[in-house]
């Protein structure tokens, strides 16, 4: 209870007046009521006043997470009024795919709008992703050749590399698959080219011999002159250990940063060609791996495997002035959120690093 004090003018005569307010608030969400009472103690009369105050409900929305990934919320608020209207994004971690959602809403649109009438609640579900897994092998005679000294780049049944033949020095094969179903932006996780081969002379090499692949290739054709073709910048060199006298398969180092590459470029489109150059230069001794080719044997024709997955991932692109190189580790030109990326300048001969 409040005592107040009020004073009250007329013209030729001044009136105290006190008044008693007693003010009663009963809460019944979600209205608020309100009695106020008061009373003059110069005269009996009390005068009686009540209300109501509206007071609008809240509502929870509750999203839940179903795999590896997160939701965010606009506005982001604890809780929300009736026809509020809230939007919701679901965005996946490394290596998952936003699937749907459930509960409130069904479906895969994102991201969504929500309208509370009441408490909600919605699951996002997030699903890892498998590695794609493509193996190819060449499909004609038209797909590999072997070059040989003067002679050019040939079809035939028999490739070889390493060979110090005179007649013979820098043997190198190219090899193309067709088809190569890998969309834009995927991730190469591993790649290797099979080949079917022997020992033809000598054991494991004493030199490296490279791989590079080459850009937007057609059919190959016999004599065909293929270093006008670009090569990749990426490379992986490759010493061949002893393959034996008898014929099986034998794979090459990964070459994933080649097949990362092609695919990063900017003409690249599922369904298109990947070719490779494995080249030898001249080596000490006579040591050379004969391999199979298409027009001898079909069945044991070079092939490549590719895993991949298509997530979220970023390209990191370098660029130097002057003379040198820069090296990345892992080598791969795209990356997934978080990974560690070792760079290093490496200057040629008779120039710095500088920064």
């Amino acid at each position: 209870m409040t005592k107040l004090g009020i004073n009250v003018m007329y013209r030729k005569k001044k009136i105290s007046i006190s008044l008693i307010f007693i003010l009663t608030i009963i809460y019944v969400s979600p209205i608020i009521k309100i009695s106020l009472s008061y009373a003059a103690e110069s005269s009996s009369q009390i005068v009686s006043s009540s209300g109501t105050i509206t007071y609008p409900e809240q509502y929870t929305l509750l999203v839940s997470i179903d795999g590896a990934g997160y939701v965010t919320r606009n506005p982001n608020q604890a809780t929300y009024e009736k026809n509020d209207v809230v939007q919701l994004t679901a965005t996946p971690d490394p290596g998952y795919s936003f699937t749907g959602w459930s509960g409130y809403y069904v479906g895969t649109e994102n991201p969504i709008q929500i309208l509370i009438e009441d408490d909600t609640t919605i699951t996002a579900h997030f699903t890892q992703n498998l590695p794609e897994n493509i193996v190819k092998q060449i499909e004609s005679n038209y797909d590999n050749v072997w070059y040989y000294g003067s002679t050019g780049w040939r079809f035939a049944g028999n490739h070889y590399i390493g060979c110090d033949d005179p007649d013979y020095n820098n043997e190198s094969v190219a090899y193309r698959w067709n088809s190569i179903e890998i969309p834009k932006e995927a991730l190469i996780i591993s790649a290797k080219i099979s080949l079917y081969g022997r020992d033809y002379t000598g054991s494991s090499f004493t030199e490296n011999i490279y791989v590079k692949g080459l850009h937007d290739t057609g059919p190959f054709t016999d004599r065909q002159e293929l270093d006008s073709i670009p090569r990749t910048q990426s490379e992986v060199s490759w010493r061949p250990d002893t393959w034996g006298t008898s014929l099986g398969w034998h794979e090459t180092p990964d070459i994933s940063s080649i097949i990362q590459e092609l695919v990063d470029e900017p003409s690249w489109d599922s369904g298109n060609t990947i070719a490779i150059t494995i080249s030898s230069f001249t080596m000490g001794v006579d040591q050379d791996k004969a391999i199979i080719a298409y027009n001898q044997q079909p069945e044991n024709a070079p092939k490549i495997t590719i895993e991949y997955e298509v997530t979220n991932s970023y390209v990191l692109e370098t660029n130097s002035i002057g003379n040198g190189q820069i090296d990345m580790n892992p080598p791969n030109g795209r990356y997934t959120v978080d990974s560690v990326v070792e760079i290093q300048a490496i200057p040629d001969p008779g120039w710095r690093f500088s920064r």
